[in-house]
C-alpha cells in the first residue's frame, strides 16, 4: 500500500511538470526560437525599453529623438509582474502578466502632470491606451513588438 501511495504521489508530479514544460512555445511568423517563449520576453525585462516607432492601419510612424528637447519619452520596463515607464511627460506603472506570446498591461495608473511639449507624431494619453489594450507581444529585428487589439503595433528598442 505504502508503495502504491509513493507510486502515485510521482506519477502525479511528472504530470504537474509536464503540463508545466508544455505549456509554452510555438511556432510563428517573425522569430520562431522566441515566438511564443516566455523566455524570449525575459530577454527584456529588467531593461528599459523606448518606443522607436508604432504601427496603425498599414502606416508606419517613427518617433524621432533627434532635435527633441523632451528627453527620453516613451519608454518602457517590464520586471517581476509590473511595468513602468514614462509617457510625455508623465511616467505610468502597473502590473504585467505573460502566458506564453500572451501580455496583458493594466490597469496602468499615471502621474497627472500637464506636457508643455507632446510631440505631434504620438500623443501621450494615445501610448497609454495603446499600452492598456495590448495582447501580445513578439521579438522582430531585435525589437519587441507589442500588438494591442485595436490593432497598433508597438516597437520598442532598447535603451
Amino acid at each position: 500500500m505504502k508503495k502504491l501511495t509513493i507510486i502515485t504521489f510521482c506519477t502525479i508530479l511528472a504530470l504537474a511538470v509536464f503540463a508545466t514544460c508544455a505549456g509554452g512555445a510555438t511556432i510563428g511568423d517573425s522569430q520562431a526560437a522566441t515566438r511564443g517563449s516566455e523566455d524570449g520576453f525575459n530577454e527584456y525585462t529588467g531593461k528599459e525599453l523606448i518606443l522607436s516607432e508604432f504601427r496603425s492601419s498599414g502606416k508606419t510612424v517613427s518617433i524621432s529623438r533627434k532635435n527633441n528637447d523632451m528627453g527620453d519619452i516613451y519608454t518602457i520596463n517590464f520586471q517581476n509582474g509590473r511595468v513602468n515607464g514614462k509617457g510625455a511627460p508623465n511616467t505610468f506603472f502597473g502590473p504585467y502578466t505573460v502566458n506564453g506570446n500572451m501580455l496583458n498591461i493594466g490597469p496602468l495608473a499615471s502621474t497627472l502632470m500637464a506636457a508643455i511639449i507632446e510631440p505631434d507624431e504620438l500623443k501621450e494619453h494615445e501610448y497609454f491606451e495603446y499600452l492598456d489594450k495590448v495582447t501580445k507581444w513578439d521579438i522582430s529585428k531585435g525589437n519587441l513588438e507589442l500588438y494591442s487589439s485595436n490593432g497598433v503595433v508597438l516597437v520598442f528598442t532598447l535603451k
